[in-house]
């Protein structure tokens, strides 16, 4: 556990020791084994809403583009980041491109 400065605080997040990526396996392993398809697109898409709105709350924004070489990328101007992903991935691939691009 990280020892806060005096009088601060330090954010706990929701998974805990687990990892950023381990919590993405977990919730993709958690929607592959729902038996309807429509559930497990609607469980994805639940999740990438939800992930979304805690990176816009740290100041990113998303952008989709027709992209010919690249999955996405990313921009940064002062404390704003801009994902721009390719509008031709599917929902697990943008998933993974926003973890992968928040490491930057």
């Amino acid at each position: 556990m990280k020892i806060p400065p005096e009088g601060g605080s330090v954010y706990q997040p929701e998974f805990g020791d687990r990892g950023l990526d381990n919590l993405l396996e977990e919730r993709l392993v958690q929607a592959s084994h729902l038996t309807n398809s429509v559930e497990k697109t609607e469980s994805l898409e639940k999740f990438e809403k939800t992930l979304r709105l805690h990176l816009e709350e740290l100041n990113f924004s998303f952008f989709e583009e027709e992209l010919q070489d690249l999955k996405g990328f990313m921009l940064f101007e002062d404390d704003y980041r801009r994902i721009v992903f390719a509008s031709d991935l599917d929902i697990h691939e943008r998933i993974r491109l926003y973890l992968h691009l928040t490491g930057h």
